[in-house]
């Protein structure tokens, strides 16, 4: 019998799993997600904004 050197003659046949499949991400949409993220952007702009303001235990009126 000859022995061939080189390259593998036998194919492979195993199912190549990429990126999107090894993670689960083949069915998420990506409209929702930029909605989900727009909101929670908001949240966060809004509670930054909320902590920005200076806080003062004194009466507007004095």
């Amino acid at each position: 019998m000859q022995k061939i050197y080189g390259r593998n003659q036998i194919p492979d046949l195993r199912k190549k799993i990429g990126f999107m499949e090894y993670l689960g991400l083949e069915y998420l949409d990506p409209k929702s997600c930029m909605v989900i993220f727009f909101t929670i952007m908001i949240f966060v702009v809004s509670v930054m904004c909320v902590v920005a303001y200076p806080n003062t235990n004194l009466p507007v009126n004095m």
